[in-house]
């Protein structure tokens, strides 16, 4: 069983490791609470930020999935693929 999760955080918040110490506790949740055997996250590649948090959380980059999701001007775009395994 698997889980995608998605996350946003104002402008004023940024930085402040945040959504870092909640992604930990929510896959803390996921796997030993809820028993999930994989959390994944989908992410534009020039989202450095969201990309870092992700890999302080030891996620890893699984892949690319090439014009798989449609921006608001309609244009597709890849989006990288990272998941972490219990």
């Amino acid at each position: 069983m698997k889980a995608e999760l998605a996350y946003y955080i104002d402008a004023m918040y940024e930085g402040k490791g945040i959504i870092t110490y909640g992604l930990k506790l929510l896959c803390y949740y996921a796997f030993d609470e809820v028993c999930l055997k994989k959390v994944y996250a989908r992410v534009y590649p020039y989202n450095h930020s969201s990309k870092k948090v992700l890999i302080k959380n030891g996620f890893q980059l699984e892949g690319v999935l090439r014009n798989d999701f449609r921006n608001g001007m309609g244009e597709l775009c890849n989006i990288e693929y990272y998941g972490l395994l219990k």
